[in-house]
Protein backbone atom coordinates (compact mmCIF):
# COMPACT_ATOMS: atom_id res chain seq x y z
CA UNK A 1 0.00 0.00 0.00
CA UNK A 2 1.34 3.08 -0.63
CA UNK A 3 1.71 6.23 1.47
CA UNK A 4 -2.06 8.26 1.58
CA UNK A 5 -3.73 5.27 0.82
CA UNK A 6 -5.02 4.20 4.11
CA UNK A 7 -6.43 7.22 4.74
CA UNK A 8 -9.40 6.16 2.91
CA UNK A 9 -10.74 2.96 5.73
CA UNK A 10 -12.27 0.69 3.65
CA UNK A 11 -11.77 1.82 0.27
CA UNK A 12 -8.92 0.89 -2.57
CA UNK A 13 -8.43 3.64 -4.58
CA UNK A 14 -5.63 4.04 -7.21
CA UNK A 15 -2.65 6.00 -6.16
CA UNK A 16 -3.72 8.54 -8.14
CA UNK A 17 -7.33 9.34 -6.61
CA UNK A 18 -5.16 9.39 -3.50
CA UNK A 19 -2.83 11.98 -4.67
CA UNK A 20 -5.76 14.14 -6.48
CA UNK A 21 -7.84 13.77 -3.23
CA UNK A 22 -5.16 15.22 -1.09
CA UNK A 23 -4.06 17.79 -2.62
CA UNK A 24 -7.89 18.99 -2.14
CA UNK A 25 -7.56 18.86 1.02
CA UNK A 26 -9.97 15.08 1.26
CA UNK A 27 -7.90 13.52 3.11
CA UNK A 28 -10.51 11.28 4.35
CA UNK A 29 -13.81 8.49 3.39
CA UNK A 30 -15.88 11.36 5.83
CA UNK A 31 -14.82 14.20 3.58
CA UNK A 32 -15.07 12.09 0.40
CA UNK A 33 -18.49 11.01 1.13
CA UNK A 34 -19.45 14.63 1.75
CA UNK A 35 -19.31 15.15 -1.60
CA UNK A 36 -21.61 15.13 -4.29
CA UNK A 37 -20.34 14.05 -7.94
CA UNK A 38 -21.22 18.13 -8.87
CA UNK A 39 -18.72 18.95 -6.30
CA UNK A 40 -15.94 16.16 -6.86
CA UNK A 41 -15.81 17.38 -10.91
CA UNK A 42 -14.99 20.77 -9.65
CA UNK A 43 -11.95 20.12 -7.94
CA UNK A 44 -8.31 20.84 -10.12
CA UNK A 45 -6.83 17.68 -11.18
CA UNK A 46 -10.23 15.74 -10.90
CA UNK A 47 -11.21 14.64 -14.31
CA UNK A 48 -13.63 12.16 -15.33
CA UNK A 49 -10.98 8.63 -15.16
CA UNK A 50 -10.57 9.86 -11.47
CA UNK A 51 -14.07 10.33 -11.17
CA UNK A 52 -15.11 6.83 -12.49
CA UNK A 53 -12.17 4.89 -10.45
CA UNK A 54 -13.61 6.94 -7.06
CA UNK A 55 -16.74 5.48 -8.28
CA UNK A 56 -16.15 2.15 -8.89
CA UNK A 57 -14.42 2.06 -5.72
CA UNK A 58 -17.18 3.45 -3.38
CA UNK A 59 -19.33 1.00 -5.34
CA UNK A 60 -17.31 -2.05 -4.21
CA UNK A 61 -17.40 -0.60 -0.29
CA UNK A 62 -21.37 -0.03 -0.72
CA UNK A 63 -20.85 3.48 -0.03
CA UNK A 64 -21.97 6.46 -2.31
CA UNK A 65 -21.26 9.80 -2.41
CA UNK A 66 -23.56 12.63 -0.72
CA UNK A 67 -26.88 13.48 -2.99
CA UNK A 68 -26.83 16.66 -4.89
CA UNK A 69 -29.61 18.69 -3.77
CA UNK A 70 -29.16 21.00 -7.01
CA UNK A 71 -29.25 18.49 -9.38
CA UNK A 72 -32.23 18.00 -11.83
CA UNK A 73 -35.23 15.60 -10.30
CA UNK A 74 -38.61 14.46 -12.10
CA UNK A 75 -41.28 16.50 -11.20
CA UNK A 76 -43.96 14.51 -8.82
CA UNK A 77 -46.47 17.24 -10.54
CA UNK A 78 -46.12 16.81 -13.90
CA UNK A 79 -44.07 13.73 -13.78
CA UNK A 80 -41.15 15.38 -16.32
CA UNK A 81 -37.42 15.85 -15.78
CA UNK A 82 -37.06 19.26 -14.41
CA UNK A 83 -34.73 21.50 -12.47
CA UNK A 84 -34.69 24.14 -9.52
CA UNK A 85 -33.36 27.74 -11.46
Amino acid sequence: MLPGQDIFAGLTLPPRACAALARNQITSTEALLSLNARELRALPGVGAGTIQQILDALAVADLALADDIWAPYACVRHGGRSGDV
